[in-house]
């Protein structure tokens, strides 16, 4: 059940002086502290049309972010010019484009971190950014080129070596068993 109208010859008479002078549903719902569309049926009960305000809602005028917001503009910004760029194809692209994500989430904890100690910044913001700096930090680790292994300490390669150097030593037996000399026809190694 509808609770009982807000509509009052105040409002009313408010709300026909704002539209004549060019404001939107929105604009004159923001002045009487009313919701946009509770504006256009009273415009419509009034026999008016709703004004387009300042044009598409894109071009409208847009208050200024100031303090911590405007400080977040541009990190914003740089992160939503994340998702515009066209994804690298090849390993070293996506690393160098990794890794310059990685130093913009990075900025994003510090400035979150410097945020709540002048108690700008909540905790709960401050989490999700580390949050995703790990997630950042991890992938990097799985993409990053790993260092070639030492081959004096890689275990894998001194038990190759070793193998490598049993066939050997099997070999030269192998050919000093049958060797014999051309002058004489007798083995050399007395075998």
């Amino acid at each position: 059940m509808p609770g009982p109208s807000r509509k009052t010859a105040q409002l009313t008479a408010r709300m026909l002086e704002l539209h004549a002078g060019g404001a939107s549903a929105r604009e004159i719902g923001e002045a009487l502290k009313l919701n946009h569309h509770t504006i256009v049926k009273w415009l419509g009960d009034a026999g008016l049309e709703p004004n387009g305000g300042h044009g598409t809602r894109r071009d409208r005028r847009r208050p200024t972010p100031a303090g911590t917001a405007a400080a977040l503009v541009d990190v914003q910004k740089a992160l939503a010019d994340l998702a515009d760029a066209p994804a690298p194809t090849d390993h070293a692209g996506v690393l160098a484009r990794l890794r310059k994500d990685f130093g913009l989430v990075s900025a994003l904890v510090e400035f979150h971190i410097d945020g709540a100690r002048k108690g700008t910044s909540s905790m709960a913001e401050l989490d999700k950014a580390i949050a995703i700096q790990d997630r950042f930090a991890s992938r990097l680790a799985e993409l990053a080129p790993r260092d070639p292994p030492d081959p004096a300490s890689d275990p894998a390669n001194l038990e190759a070596a070793a193998e490598v150097r049993r066939r050997l030593a099997a070999l030269v037996e192998a050919a000093e068993r049958v060797f014999k000399c051309k002058a004489c026809g007798r083995n050399p190694h007395g075998k």
